[in-house]
């Protein structure tokens, strides 16, 4: 496995994130549309698939309950190869924007290899009933997990049926794969969250998750993806919070805000003075704020989020992530659930846990 020692990533993707599309609709070939989606996949888990779940973006016209079709292809060479399994069963056919769930699959995948999820449309009159599916484009990968370079975040698209491939990479798959006996791996995203969480007076606002029950984490800082709007006189920081009572536990070094910050997302490592112990299975808040808390919304920061979908929360190794905020200045927080800002724990590379050991990525876990 390749592991980026000391991080822990609780997304393990950066910035200038925005939504692509795919509209299968181009005309019948062979009883499919010859507009076809795939999402590379390289299992870190493995075993027999039983379902998959993506996400449609949207949906025009009217789709009959077998129209989608879902195939596990091989690869060849970067691309998708033969099909090894398709389904047209999905739980519910879908009318607009919404999770479809392709059950009755019983292929076999093994760990660390790649495969594509190949999806497509099988409506009769495919140019008026079609889906859009969608991918986060423009990610950076802070944690390549276990497979080098970013096999594992490609998005391919074929206007001939599958005869050809056109593949872009750094692109985010709205999928979720389970196996026979309930495991899930994946990214259960929906698209990119409409609004960025946003710093400014006395709000703070950032990432809730319980942390994992097996270890405790030794945080030497913080990583954000973060932007800013206007000019704001304070300067950025991190700061976490502990317990369903926020108990602050720490703030990093600053960032001086109009000299070193962008209107563009960047990614941004930030600092404690010294080590702060997270006990497993402990509330975190984990959230930028800034020095002087006193500009108004026109001179902020912004911290990117993604949108997830709820049935498959659980699958992340970090209990429920959600957007936290507070506005007034960190004695009190609301959660919002379905929403995670893009923020992350850089844990110390020499012991990143006091007990234990481990490595949480995304969103899978992998074990040293």
């Amino acid at each position: 496995m390749s592991i980026r020692a000391g991080l822990l990533s609780l997304y393990g993707y950066g910035v200038s994130l925005g939504t692509g599309t795919f509209t299968q609709n181009g005309a019948a070939s062979g009883g499919h549309s010859v507009n076809w989606t795939a999402y590379s996949f390289a299992p870190v888990i493995g075993g027999t698939v039983s379902k998959i779940r993506v996400w449609v973006h949207a949906v025009n016209g009217t789709l009959g309950a077998s129209d989608l079709v879902c195939d596990i292809y091989s690869d060849n060479a970067g691309s998708p190869n033969v099909s090894l399994a398709s389904s047209s069963t999905v739980t519910t056919t879908p009318t607009g924007q919404m999770v479809v769930e392709f059950t009755g699959f019983s292929q076999a995948i093994t760990a660390g290899t790649l495969y594509w999820i190949v999806l497509r449309n099988a409506n009769a009159t495919p140019t008026t009933n079609y889906p859009t599916y969608a991918r986060l484009s423009n990610l950076t990968n802070l944690v390549p997990g276990s497979n080098a370079g970013t096999w594992d975040s490609i998005f391919a698209t074929s206007t001939n049926s599958g005869g050809a491939w056109t593949e872009t990479a750094d692109q985010g798959r709205f999928l979720v794969v389970e196996y026979s006996g309930g495991a899930k791996e994946g990214m259960p995203l929906t698209v990119t969250a409409s609004t960025a969480t946003q710093i400014f007076s006395t709000r703070e606002g950032g990432l809730y998750f319980t942390s994992p029950a097996n270890v405790t984490l030794n945080v030497i800082g913080m990583h954000f993806a973060m932007s800013r709007s206007g000019s704001p006189t304070g300067s950025f920081r991190g700061r976490i919070y502990t317990g369903a009572t926020p108990s602050l536990q720490g703030t990093t070094s600053t960032m001086v805000a109009t000299a070193n910050s962008t209107t563009a997302a960047g990614l941004l490592p930030l600092y404690f003075g010294s080590v702060i112990a997270i006990p497993p299975s402990t509330i975190v808040r984990a959230v930028g704020s800034e020095t002087t808390q006193s500009d108004g919304s026109a001179n902020r920061f912004n911290i990117p989020e993604i949108g997830l979908y709820a049935p498959d929360i659980a699958l992340y190794p970090i209990a429920t992530p959600k957007r936290t905020l507070s506005t007034d200045g960190g004695a009190s927080f609301t959660e919002t659930d379905n929403v995670a800002p893009l923020v992350a724990l850089i844990l110390d590379p020499d012991q990143p846990f006091a007990s234990g050991g481990g490595f949480i990525g995304r969103p899978e876990v992998h074990y040293l």
